[in-house]
């Protein structure tokens, strides 16, 4: 029996039919990371386009300077959950792969010659009144004008906002300070952990500086 190329792509896409539907089907639910690494650079350049000035020149410099130019970057808002713990960035970096997408929280400011510019992470952890460990904020800074010591200041301003927008209730900003411990008006301990900041002052065209947290592995919720 002779058969014709049209009855050969017949049975071949039943044949693909008939395993997709004996495939067992699995849903999971959403994503949580668990670990990640730390890391930060800075670059400049003389040469970029009118539209996006920085992004193969300067930038690129930054995120080869702070070792992850070579993955495929998402970046998530300012959360980073319980249980999730920091590992060496150089343990998270043999993690992962060439060409792999890397989900970072990332802080990212960029200038021009003349300009002195700075990114900046605040990372703080979130606790419920008996010390429980809620979750822990990051927040993310850039500016060409404001460096470390009134970057710092102005970050705290942001928590504050961030505590009292999710009814954690209301402190004095006054009181934050690196490593201590401030209870809230409703009893919720927040502690600012650490201070991450990379500046640069721009002597090229185009100047760019990244702080960057990246999640390196993952479990998933149960549905």
């Amino acid at each position: 029996m002779i058969w014709s190329p049209r009855c050969i792509l017949k049975c071949a896409r039943n044949s693909f039919f008939l395993h997709l539907s004996k495939m067992t089907k699995t849903t999971v639910g959403c994503r949580i990371p668990v670990s990640y690494f730390i890391t930060k650079g800075k670059g400049q350049n003389d040469y970029g386009s009118t539209g996006i000035p920085y992004e193969g020149g300067s930038y690129d410099k930054a995120l080869t300077v702070a070792g992850i130019s070579n993955f495929n970057i998402i970046t998530y808002s300012s959360m980073i959950p319980p249980n999730c713990h920091r590992i060496d960035k150089k343990l998270g970096l043999d993690k992962i792969s060439l060409g792999c997408v890397l989900e970072t929280i990332k802080a990212e400011m960029n200038g021009t010659k003349g300009q002195e510019v700075i990114a900046a992470l605040l990372i703080t952890k979130i606790m419920d009144p008996v010390g429980k460990e809620l979750v822990t904020f990051v927040l993310e800074y850039g500016d060409n004008h404001n460096l470390s010591t009134k970057a710092l200041e102005l970050m705290f301003h942001q928590l504050k906002n961030m505590i009292q927008n999710r009814g954690f209730g209301t402190l004095d900003f006054r009181q934050l300070k690196i490593g201590a411990k401030i209870k809230t008006s409703k009893g919720y301990i927040i502690q600012p952990q650490e201070f991450i900041h990379e500046s640069l002052k721009i002597t090229k065209n185009f100047g760019s500086v990244v702080v960057v947290i990246a999640f390196t592995e993952f479990t998933w919720l149960d549905v």
